[in-house]
């Protein structure tokens, strides 16, 4: 008797793959708008978005990079990148988050431009680990 995970068609729907193609989706926006607007591609930016709502998608999104990165059967050069971008992302979100709440006494240097850069590549392993079965 086949279980419910060996059906193909429920491991498409699984819920960490819609997550993980929903916080794709939300970092490509968040990092590709702002580049396009940069560059004079569109007209158009993001209104702003509560720094709180970063910080806890980015610890969301960290924590999806890398299990993507230790469970799914990746190239070891992608499962690399993953968990390195996993890493940044989650102190993105995660460092603020203490100092605010006075866990700890230190900040991250600004980081500026990069982060659309950083959030683009995030959203792409997040769509990619969507994809992988695991």
């Amino acid at each position: 008797m086949k279980g419910l995970l060996s059906n193909k068609k429920a491991q498409m729907m699984s819920p960490r793959k819609i997550i993980s193609w929903l916080l794709g989706l939300g970092f490509l926006a968040l990092g590709l708008i702002p580049l396009l607007n940069k560059f004079n591609v569109i007209g158009f930016t993001l209104p702003a978005v509560p720094m709180l709502a970063i910080w806890i998608l980015c610890v969301a999104s960290g924590i999806f990079l890398l299990i993507d990165a230790i469970k799914e059967g990746m190239e070891n050069a992608l499962r690399i990148v993953t968990a390195l971008v996993g890493i940044v992302i989650l102190a993105i979100g995660t460092i603020p988050l203490l100092n605010q709440f006075n866990v700890i006494s230190f900040q991250l240097p600004a980081i500026g431009q990069i982060i659309d850069f950083l959030f683009v590549g995030a959203g792409l392993l997040l769509i990619i680990g969507g994809f992988i079965d695991f």
